[in-house]
């Protein structure tokens, strides 16, 4: 957390990390989505490997013709693992892959006609100098509703305030087979309560039209089982 761009670092090996988010997005066509929270759930199997749970609960509200429609789901879980496939050297990022598999069946019963769908992502940093780092990320997703993928890019620009207080700001994208690429920027900070706790806050705008008016999100991070 708090970014899209998804870390390189594999979660150390024995330990348990958990992200919780929450996120209010509000978008142009009197659609807007709350999710509380997301839940992902990491755990270390070796220096190389990474166990992965991502869990979704979204409220919908969309306002229309005077009324307002509102529907709460758990969207299907994903489950999968982070493979390190190098480290960074000279002008060669430090890489690694994540690889996800969707499962309508753990989810509310709006998506239990969808398929079982896979998302895959490389993630890249460059490390610039003691405080500053560079990261990317190019991926697609399915999403079990129909064969038409989503490719994904993201690019950050973290810094380091201090030992304890972090920033980025950050630019991504979502391309769909006869839609327009959707374009968006955000920005946040991060501040460690402790070696094992971290609070972030964020939020972000769109850059066209098809992609959201703007967004705001808060969360916490912690590491269990040293």
């Amino acid at each position: 957390r708090p970014d899209q761009t998804e870390s390189r670092s594999i979660t150390p090996v024995n330990q348990m990390q958990m992200e919780i988010g929450f996120v209010y997005e509000k978008t142009a066509l009197e659609l807007n989505n709350f999710t509380h929270p997301n839940i992902l759930t990491k755990f270390g199997i070796s220096n190389r490997l990474e166990l992965r749970l991502v869990t979704d609960i979204g409220t919908y509200s969309l306002n229309t013709q005077g009324k307002k429609i509102q529907q709460t789901t758990l969207n299907p879980t994903l489950i999968g693992c982070k493979v390190n496939i190098f480290q960074e050297k000279n002008y060669l990022p430090k890489t690694s892959l994540i690889l996800h598999v969707g499962l309508p069946a753990i989810a509310s019963k709006e998506y239990t006609d969808n398929n079982v769908f896979n998302t895959f992502r490389f993630l890249m940093q460059h490390t610039l100098n003691e405080k500053v780092s560079l990261s990317y990320n190019l991926g697609i997703e399915w999403d079990g509703s129909t064969p038409n993928a989503t490719g994904i890019y993201t690019l950050a620009l973290g810094y380091a305030l201090s030992k304890k207080l972090g920033s980025f700001i950050e630019l991504y994208g979502f391309a769909t087979q006869y839609v327009a690429t959707m374009h968006q920027y955000d920005m946040g900070f991060t501040y460690l309560l402790s070696k094992d706790m971290q609070f972030d806050v964020s939020g972000g705008i769109g850059l066209n039209k098809i992609a959201p008016d703007y967004f705001v999100s808060c969360g916490f991070s912690f590491r269990t089982g040293h």
